[in-house]
């Protein structure tokens, strides 16, 4: 039977959340979380000044974690935010009924809003993909982050997304890991004005080519959270310069990140260690093994970005100093 309808009535316009941080789930030597570690990256991101964090996601490693772990962990990250910045609970499941499931639970762990991504493990038509998005939306009355990552093939187009949004008054958001988005933005602009708005997300490395096309935000992993929140201030007062020369710096280490999502998260927990944010670099099994020549490349790698970094203004490890006066 379908759930009843649960969506609010639309907003006018949606908020741009700018930069929405994905934090990494922070393991010990035995594979098991370390629930006060989310004090530390809830504080950079607070430090940074973001307004939302988003867990447990893809960059979260949220396919390696049980539910009694997913759960562990959302409720250590709603205990150090205390309020300060909202939580984006990512809801992922293959079965449209099981994440519909987790959505509902998401309000009752405080969440903000709810992040769900389309399962793309195993082909799947898009009228499936519609029915299995607005199940998700409809369990809940948050606002609700579709993302689609589909590294097979192409994303769904702007109209399957508009009805979607047709049918669910809460979607918020569309999160996309790919470069040529701008037609999406417009596309949807045109259908539902500001309501339904596109976040850029694969680590950022699309940011610079698609501020001008509308895009509201930006989802990177953590470490680097208060370089690209300088890029979209910088953004918002049209300081293309200093968009162009702080977006050029972190290149190629995005770029050494993204050769899969494995290589992703050993390299964002390097460095997030590098900069005091995480305490520890595991990686839960199973995963790739980086040889010792890449190891070595990415030590020297962040080494020349933090050094870049800091004549830049920014503190090699931002929890090593007082936090700022609030404003």
């Amino acid at each position: 039977m379908p759930l009843p309808p649960l969506a609010p009535l639309p907003a006018a316009t949606t908020p741009a959340p700018g930069v929405l941080p994905v934090l990494p789930t922070p393991f010990d030597e035995h594979d098991e979380i370390i629930p006060e570690a989310l004090a530390g990256q809830i504080e950079f991101a607070h430090r940074c000044g973001v307004t939302l964090v988003c867990l447990p996601a893809f960059g979260s490693e949220f396919y390696k974690l049980d539910g009694a772990e997913r759960d562990r962990l959302i409720a250590a990250a709603s205990t150090a935010a205390r309020g300060r910045v909202g939580l984006v609970v990512q809801c992922n499941h293959g079965h449209a009924r099981h994440a519909a499931a987790l959505a509902r639970r998401a309000e009752d762990q405080g969440a903000a809003l709810v992040a769900t991504a389309l399962p793309r493990a195993l082909p799947a038509s898009e009228p499936s993909l519609i029915e299995h998005a607005v199940a998700v939306a409809s369990a809940t009355r948050l606002p609700v982050l579709l993302q689609d990552w589909n590294p097979a093939g192409p994303s769904l187009t702007a109209a399957a997304v508009g009805r979607v949004a047709d049918r669910c008054a809460n979607l918020a958001y569309l999160k996309l890991e790919e470069p040529a988005i701008a037609h999406t933005c417009a596309e949807l602009r045109e259908r539902h004005g500001d309501r339904v708005r596109v976040l850029s997300g694969w680590g950022g490395l699309y940011l610079q080519e698609q501020l001008a096309g509308g895009i509201a935000g930006v989802m990177p992993g953590l470490p680097l959270a208060d370089v690209f929140q300088a890029v979209w201030r910088a953004h918002l007062a049209d300081a293309h310069a200093r968009v162009y020369r702080l977006h050029a710096l972190l290149l190629p280490y995005i770029q050494f990140s993204l050769r899969n999502l494995e290589h992703f998260h050993h390299c964002e927990k390097t460095l997030s260690v590098r900069r005091g944010v995480l305490p520890s670099a595991r990686v839960r099994e199973p995963t790739v093994a980086l040889h010792p020549a890449e190891t070595d490349y990415l030590d020297r790698l962040i080494g020349r970005l933090l050094d870049a970094l800091t004549a830049e203004g920014f503190a090699r490890r931002p929890l090593d100093h007082p936090a700022p006066p609030p404003p």
